[in-house]
C-alpha cells in the first residue's frame, strides 16, 4: 500500500469506526461528533492535495455532511458520510485510478 492509499485507508476508517456511528446513534453527542468532524477535516486538509481534485471534493463532501447534520437533516449527513467512506475506500484500493466515484471493489460496511 502506497502513502497516499494508506492515507486514504485512514480516513476511511475515521468515517467508519467513528463518524458513521456517532451520527447514527439515537442520541447525538455534539461534543463527541464534533471531535470526529475535526478529525476528519484535519486529515482530509493534509492529505486532501496528494488525491488532487478528488482531495478537494471529498473535503466538500465532508463539509456538506457536517452542514446537514447541523441542520438537524442526520439522514443526508448519513448518506453523504456513506458516499465520503466509498470515495476514501476507492482511493485506498490498489486498483484507484485515481477516480473515486469509480467502481471499484465494495467497501465493507457501506451500503452502495
Amino acid at each position: 500500500m502506497t502513502p497516499i492509499q494508506r492515507s486514504a485507508w485512514q480516513g476511511y476508517l475515521l468515517v467508519i469506526n467513528d463518524l458513521i456511528p456517532a451520527v447514527s446513534r439515537d442520541q447525538v453527542v455534539e461534543p463527541v461528533i464534533s471531535r470526529h468532524f475535526a478529525a476528519l477535516h484535519a486529515h482530509l486538509d493534509a492529505h486532501a492535495v496528494s488525491w488532487g481534485l478528488d482531495g478537494i471534493r471529498l473535503l466538500a463532501v465532508a463539509t456538506g455532511a457536517q452542514v446537514m447534520l447541523r441542520r438537524s437533516d442526520r439522514a443526508e449527513a448519513l448518506s453523504l458520510l456513506q458516499g465520503l467512506a466509498r470515495g476514501l475506500f476507492a482511493l485506498s484500493s490498489p486498483t484507484a485510478s485515481g477516480n473515486a466515484g469509480g467502481g471499484g471493489p465494495r467497501p465493507p460496511g457501506v451500503a452502495r
